[in-house]
């Protein structure tokens, strides 16, 4: 908060300071916001950070990564990843439940449906 744009804008600085606290991710440069490293070691301690990081929000492999870590849970995912059939394909058929929160044209998907099936 009380440190230079410069050293906001800082990589090591900002791994550094979200290591040991991730409400420093508030203070980051807006481009180290889209850093998937930084923002996955900041949701290690806190993962509702995710809000902040609005360019990873939507991108499925790092939600993907997200859930695999265990750093987010099904319904933190956007709704908008639900409607993305190939998202939606992974994440059924790692997490079976996940078929519940896919929108309604990918639950109709016969390799969807076919995943959620054999998952359960």
């Amino acid at each position: 908060e009380f440190v230079s744009a410069e050293c906001q804008a800082d990589k090591d600085i900002v791994m550094s300071a979200v290591k040991q606290d991730s409400d420093a991710l508030k203070f980051a440069a807006e481009a180290l916001l889209a850093n998937p490293e930084i923002v996955l070691t900041a949701m290690r301690q806190d993962p509702s950070v995710l809000v902040l990081a609005d360019a990873l929000q939507s991108d499925p492999n790092f939600i993907m990564t997200a859930l695999n870590k265990r750093l987010c849970k099904l319904e933190d995912v956007p709704a908008s990843l639900w409607s993305n059939r190939d998202f939606a394909l992974a994440a059924v058929q790692r997490y079976g439940s996940a078929f519940q929160m896919c929108g309604a044209e990918v639950r109709g998907d016969r390799d969807v449906a076919m995943a959620a099936v054999s998952r359960h």
